[in-house]
């Protein structure tokens, strides 16, 4: 029973040296293990706050989206009513031209085009409310005021494609038979 005491009591003393001799090494290894540990809660914290942000992010997201979707409805509609509006005046227009008389178009080769000035009023009221410049309208004022040739109607329809955002060329540059007085095939309204 003596020698299992001393025989611990050596593997005591054994354990306590080797504690002491290793001791660097147990508090380099205790240490490290320590940072690993604050490290993987930091890393926790971390992916925590990216995750937050990142629900934010996409919350805000969403909203722009929304917001953006709203937008574009809106200018694609006020673009609808100002591309009517932009009609309409080009067939005010053509009623207009087609009533006067011309030196160079006998009456027989001219079509009046009726029109109610109830539906003139709309369209001008229409066009200062959609138009972003006053191009239209007053080229629409020349050929209703000024008693102009046929071929204003030219110059209206370049007014017309710049305001709703087509290139400014014409595309009708035959400013002679820009404007249809009367054709060969017309059904007679009587």
């Amino acid at each position: 029973m003596n020698e299992i005491i001393v025989v611990l009591q050596i593997l005591s003393l054994l354990g306590i040296a080797s504690l002491f001799m290793f001791r660097k090494y147990l508090f380099y290894y205790s240490s490290e293990k320590g940072k690993n540990l604050a490290t993987k809660e930091d890393i926790k914290e971390i992916t925590r706050e990216i995750e937050s942000v990142k629900s934010e992010y996409l919350v805000e997201l969403e909203k722009f989206k929304i917001e953006l979707s709203e937008s574009l409805h809106q200018k694609n509609e006020v673009w609808i009513m100002k591309r009517n509006a932009c009609l309409k005046a080009l067939d005010l227009a053509n009623a207009i031209l087609s009533n006067y008389e011309y030196s160079n178009v006998s009456k027989e080769n001219m079509v009046p085009q009726r029109e109610s000035i109830e539906s003139a009023r709309s369209c001008f009221n229409e066009l200062a409310c959609t138009c972003e410049s006053s191009e239209v309208i007053e080229q629409l004022k020349k050929i209703m005021f000024d008693v102009g040739s046929l071929d204003s109607i030219v110059d209206l329809r370049v007014a017309v494609r710049k305001e709703l955002g087509f290139d400014n060329t014409s595309i009708d540059i035959d400013r002679e038979r820009a404007f249809l007085g009367k054709i060969n095939c017309d059904i007679d309204r009587s």
